[in-house]
């Protein structure tokens, strides 16, 4: 039988204080699994960061 998948996704606006956002749904998710808190806030910290980095650069800092 194969691994059964599921499908998050989450919409913001391109918005440096929306990636709050980011990190409560990350967080959220990862409360659901055995993982660690060291994990937990590394998992965080990781997908906030590729966040904000996709918001200066892709969008140039630009709202909306």
């Amino acid at each position: 039988m194969e691994p059964r998948t599921q499908t998050i996704q989450l919409l913001i606006d391109s918005r440096l204080e929306d990636t709050v956002l980011v990190a409560m749904a990350v967080r959220g998710l990862c409360a659901m699994t055995g993982l660690t808190a060291e994990v937990v806030n590394r998992i965080e910290l990781c997908v906030v960061e590729i966040t904000n980095n996709a918001i200066e650069h892709a969008y140039s800092g630009a709202k909306g």
